[in-house]
């Protein structure tokens, strides 16, 4: 299922270094993931941009949970957190399950032997927790 493109406007730079953004002025719903999309064009963006550092430094402090900052997916910053704070998705209580968000939902079941309801519900936990 893809989901509907998001009617999202161009944020205004909040902080001075957003002016030199490579991101400002394109369309935020290249940041923004669709089912089964890897942020392939956000990621390319992502890769010259001369303020990355700022940009995840700023998803990170303010806790953003959703998008491409700084050249990573909210589940990369998630990881990233887990890392930084010694745990694993293990001791976040979400078993270490690799694809977790790039992997379908049936396969993964199939997989780990659990109704498809589990690998959803892990993957909520998995956005919250970050």
């Amino acid at each position: 299922m893809i989901l509907p493109e998001l009617d999202l406007e161009p944020a205004e730079p909040v902080e001075p270094w957003m002016d030199d953004a490579a991101c400002l002025g394109k369309d935020v719903n290249l940041f923004v993931r669709e089912q089964g999309d890897n942020y392939t064009v956000a990621r390319s963006v992502c890769s010259g941009c001369r303020v990355k550092e700022q940009c995840l430094a700023f998803a990170e402090r303010t806790g953003t949970k959703a998008g491409m900052f700084g050249g990573l997916s909210p589940e990369e910053r998630y990881e990233r957190r887990l890392e930084r704070e010694g745990r694993s998705h293990y001791s976040a209580g979400i078993p270490d399950i690799p694809g977790l968000f790039e992997e379908s939902t049936a396969n993964l079941a199939r997989t780990y032997k659990v109704h498809p309801r589990t690998i959803t519900r892990w993957r909520q936990l998995v956005r919250e927790a970050s």
